[in-house]
């Protein structure tokens, strides 16, 4: 699924990548009329924060709309600052939709001493079909033109100007643009200008007010409001670890010409709410579901099953394909489909049924960021369906094979946020919540025996939730030594000598959405007396709570971000042949971020050990975060208890 392209053209300058061009490659010509060549900076100098010794000293976008295109003016400068830099400053790449769009290079030039030389006649782009999302089953037909320009030298300044026209795949989509004015880098100039057409409502999103940051509107190309922002001299922000998705760390122009969602969706909905015939076999299976599954709960959830595990995931994403779903009978009869096409066909499936359901539209990695983004359907990179039954209300992807669980108990799509393409009355984001004990979860119980023999240890684990759906898609490839070798990896690293016994038995009940390996090992008696671990017999959480990465608050200026929903527990029963081991005291921690609790018991005669944590969903505002540091300690200090089990 390729929504977010759009945003790439405009948001991807910064990132030292480009914009479109034809199939026989980019065209030669000069900048329109309204592009302003806007003067170099009077001095570049190296920055700290420049990576790969190439310092980005400019990047001006200028946008106007005519003919129903978009045109864009885009012009990029960066100095080779080093030996390692020249290679960066003297290769550009500009990648592109030939379906839509295209490319005109207007200047490259090398600066050396304050003088230009002009190469755009002579530097001639290589354009290739690199296809990089092939390996995860997306085509898109993009292409590259790669341009490579010679006799670079440290000191240099390189220059590329181009000019883009874009002509939209889907009528009727309000305008909306992005551009950030900062990244991690440091820049000397970034300039964004827009000629907004005049009689289009215009929607601003607030920038922050920054130093050497300017903002003025006046008359633009055509009788168009021409606003500009210009940054100078900005070093670039310090992300810090594990900021949020919300904290919108970076200054970014947003501009919508829709006040709501209603116009995105009133654009979409009329494809994603037909009704569209189903072949003949599919049908029969359909009806077979309704047969053997009485309850309309039951049957919504074996046609997701259905979808998710015998329509595999390919996406053909050229052109509209990037936007439209084939239709449900193309998809059936290929045996493939990418989000959109197989949220298609379960609604479409579903439909058949009776059973209520929509497509929406939504984000992998930035749903949580939905709320800041402008109105425009390049926000989006990923479909799922929302079923409606019984008054009650599931969010479901299918995409998502090998998922585990009931609609009640299975892990919901972790987006924060997703857009219903219900019909232009659907004016607003829709939130997608999920149980955070349920969602994603590990339990771990292992025992641990001394005696004159040796030692013994047998663990189980339990993954659930989104937890299970993983465990059973790496089950699904791993071989069975890889996967004992997996569960049992920390302990023999931690316990020299330990070795497996027998083999690794593993349980899918994939009705209860729970993955259950068992494993056993033990040391000989020999080997624990070579090793010498009974001096100092530590008992902890190992690789359970390596999945903790909370990092050591300190004063910050973003909120803190957790990650998604996670649940652990993990029980640890120890006997000792002619001892008894007093139990630590035991403890529990509430706070924003987490719930955890410790404790410890004599149970006939062995010592158990249990621990829990509750992670909880949502961002930790920045001044928060600091007063997390003494449970979090707390928290690291309780993870490992040792004894001397010589006496």
């Amino acid at each position: 699924m390729t929504f977010r392209c759009f945003a790439r053209l405009v948001l991807v300058v910064v990132c030292v990548l480009g914009s479109v061009a034809r199939a026989e490659g980019v065209l030669r010509g000069e900048a329109p009329d309204w592009a302003v060549f806007l003067p170099l900076p009077e001095k570049v100098t190296r920055q700290p924060g420049d990576q790969g010794g190439v310092h980005n000293v400019m990047v001006d976008v200028q946008v106007v709309l005519e003919g129903g295109e978009e045109v864009y003016f885009q012009r990029f400068v960066r100095a080779a600052v080093t030996r390692a830099g020249v290679e960066g400053a003297a290769s550009f790449q500009l990648d592109f939709d030939p379906g839509s769009e295209t490319v005109t290079l207007v200047a490259l030039r090398r600066w050396r001493g304050g003088q230009a030389l002009d190469l755009a006649d002579r530097v001639r782009p290589e354009v290739i079909r690199r296809e990089t999302g092939l390996e995860v089953g997306i085509l898109d037909g993009s292409l590259t033109a790669v341009y490579q320009v010679p006799d670079v030298k440290v000191g240099d300044l390189v220059e590329f100007a181009w000019v883009t026209r874009r002509r939209p795949y889907i009528a009727d989509l309000p305008l909306a643009f992005s551009m950030p004015l900062q990244t991690d880098l440091p820049m000397d100039l970034v300039h964004f200008g827009f000629h907004w057409p005049a009689g289009r409502a215009l929607h601003a999103d607030p920038v922050p007010d920054l130093a050497g940051l300017t903002a003025t509107e006046g008359p633009g190309w055509q009788g168009a409001r021409l606003l500009e922002w210009t940054l100078r001299g900005d070093q670039g922000v310090e992300l810090e670890e594990m900021t949020a998705m919300e904290a919108d760390p970076y200054a970014t122009v947003r501009l919508s010409e829709a006040a709501d969602w209603g116009p995105v969706v009133a654009a979409l909905a009329p494809h994603y709410r037909a009704d569209y015939p189903l072949p003949p076999d599919w049908q029969a299976r359909l009806t077979e579901i309704a047969k053997a599954h009485p309850a309309p709960e039951d049957q919504a959830l074996a046609v997701l099953r259905l979808v998710q595990d015998d329509i595999r995931y390919v996406s053909l994403s050229m052109g509209a394909g990037g936007y439209l779903a084939r239709k449900p009978a193309e998809v059936v009869e290929t045996g493939y489909g990418d989000c959109k096409d197989k949220a298609l066909l379960t609604r479409q499936s579903l439909a058949f049924l009776g059973i209520a359901s929509d497509v929406a539209l939504t984000d992998l990695d930035e749903g949580r960021g939905l709320p800041l983004q402008p109105r425009a359907l390049w926000v989006f990179d990923h479909a799922i369906l929302r079923i409606s039954l019984g008054g009650k209300t599931w969010w479901v992807d299918p995409t998502q094979s090998l998922q585990g669980g009931s609609l009640a108990t299975q892990a919901v799509p972790e987006v924060a946020f997703a857009l219903p393409l219900t019909g232009p009355g659907q004016k607003v984001l829709e939130p997608v919540p999920y149980d955070p004990k349920t969602q994603a979860w590990v339990e771990v119980d292992e025992s641990f025996e001394v005696n004159d023999l040796g030692m013994f240890l047998v663990v189980q684990t339990r993954y659930g939730g989104r937890k299970g759906d993983d465990e059973r898609a790496s089950l699904a490839t791993a071989s069975e030594e890889d996967a004992q070798t997996e569960l049992l990896s920390w302990y023999l690293d931690t316990f020299d000598g330990m070795e497996p016994v027998g083999k690794l038995l593993v349980t899918d009940d994939r009705e209860a959405g729970v993955v259950t390996k068992l494993a056993m090992a033990r040391m000989t008696a020999a080997a624990v007396e070579a090793s010498g671990v009974l001096s100092d017999m530590r008992f902890e959480t190992g690789e359970l709570f390596g999945d903790l990465t909370l990092p050591l608050p300190a004063p910050r200026r973003w909120a803190l971000g957790l990650g998604g929903p996670l649940s652990l527990r993990q029980t640890t029963r120890v006997a000792v042949q002619d001892q008894t081991l007093n139990p630590p005291e035991g403890f529990s921690l509430y706070s924003r971020a987490f719930d955890y609790s410790f404790s410890s018991y004599q149970d006939h005669g062995d010592l158990v050990l249990d621990w829990s944590y509750l992670r909880h969903p949502g961002p930790i505002p920045a001044d928060q975060v600091e007063a997390l540091a003494p449970q979090i300690r707390k928290l690291r200090d309780s993870t490992t208890y040792s004894w001397d089990l010589r006496e």
